[in-house]
């Protein structure tokens, strides 16, 4: 809701702190202002799904450069846009979608730079990790992979023209808050009690491990196998994975929001790509195809995980606390159609079990800014 009302008020962003995702807000911006009769919501929507696709269409284009095999390509986009966490955010107005684009073609010209060592690629790869910061800070995960890929580089002319554009795109984070006399620190800390918690640290590594599941179903022992045998015939390849997916993993397990399963999304997308490789390259193509194939009992597999948490105690009472939000199927079933969900229920200002005065606050700005441009359109009329 954060974002519509954005779109609505109609102002860019003028911040690089952490909540403000530059990029994302503005383009959604930018596009209402081109388009000024489209409604928001169906620009942050169909914005996100567009992203969402170019993605997938991406981790195609990846795998296909690893395995130089289109079924295991196919196969393997297609198992990634079905995991939750994606499927989930290509139904929602959130910058997570946008932001795998960006991770999406840091990987790909990473692994052509790998395979092929044109000086393009390694460029390229800089630039975009670069220029992904303006977009989700989050993305400073990945600049152990980014300097393992600079390792591997033997042209020194090339490693201070990479470093060179990643390092004028980071540092140029940094201006806007010396104009508007800000803390640099804006850049990176949430101003909320939202911390990294050591803690909890077993029962949230059990809690990772089961998002992994949830997302990749039977597919995540592939994952796994995939990760040894690309680690045995493209060593430097799966290293690179691995350094990039590792960071991002940690962080999300142990970063303490009740939304942290969002943060798992690059590690996801790079799981995606071990478990494309172990289809086709470890197991015979009869299975290969077989359990290719299964991923179209994918959506059952969360609908069956639905019913069975409903038939439990603590299922059915965590639905009932939660109806406000549209119950366990928010939680657990990756589509969000005919789900009432909480924007109807801060419309209709109803009581709920939680605080969610925010919500309503956000609400009561959208229907304000509305109204401010009904009235516009009103006057121009006449």
């Amino acid at each position: 809701m954060g974002f519509i009302t954005d779109i609505e008020k109609g102002e860019f962003i003028i911040s690089t702190s952490v909540y403000a995702h530059f990029l994302f807000s503005n383009s959604l911006i930018l596009i209402k202002k081109i388009f000024p009769f489209f409604d928001s919501i169906e620009i942050g929507r169909w914005f996100t799904i567009f992203f969402g696709v170019s993605s997938v269409s991406i981790l195609y284009k990846i795998i296909y450069t690893i395995t130089k095999n289109n079924w295991s390509s196919f196969f393997g986009s297609i198992i990634f846009g079905l995991s939750f966490t994606f499927w989930r955010n290509t139904e929602i107005v959130e910058i997570y979608t946008f932001n795998i684009f960006f991770i999406a073609l840091f990987i790909l010209y990473s692994v052509k730079y790998f395979q092929e060592k044109k000086d393009k690629f390694l460029l390229l790869s800089s630039f975009i990790l670069g220029i992904s910061l303006w977009n989700h800070i989050q993305n400073i995960l990945l600049i152990p992979g980014f300097l393992f890929l600079l390792y591997h580089s033997k042209n020194w002319n090339l490693i201070v023209k990479s470093i060179s554009i990643f390092t004028i795109l980071f540092l140029s984070l940094f201006t806007i808050p010396f104009f508007k006399e800000e803390s640099f620190l804006i850049v990176f800390k949430a101003v909320s009690n939202h911390n990294i918690n050591f803690k909890n640290f077993p029962k949230d590594i059990l809690k990772s491990i089961f998002y992994l599941i949830f997302n990749f179903w039977h597919f995540t022992i592939f994952g796994i196998f995939g990760i040894f045998y690309l680690l045995k015939k493209h060593l430097e390849l799966a290293l690179f994975l691995l350094i990039n997916a590792i960071p991002v993993y940690g962080f999300a397990t142990l970063f303490s929001v009740s939304d942290n399963y969002v943060f798992f999304l690059p590690a996801n997308f790079i799981f995606a790509i071990f478990i494309s490789f172990s289809l086709y390259s470890v197991f015979p193509k009869k299975i290969f195809k077989l359990f290719s194939f299964s991923i179209l009992f994918i959506p059952l597999f969360y609908i069956m995980s639905y019913h069975f948490s409903m038939e439990i105690e603590k299922g059915y009472e965590f639905n009932e606390q939660k109806k406000y939000k549209g119950g366990l199927k928010y939680y657990m079933l990756p589509w969000l159609n005919n789900n009432v969900g909480i924007l109807e229920t801060t419309i209709k200002n109803s009581e709920t079990p939680e605080p969610l005065d925010w919500m309503k606050k956000i609400r009561y700005r959208i229907h304000k800014f509305k109204n401010r441009k009904r009235r516009k359109f009103k006057r121009l009329r006449k």
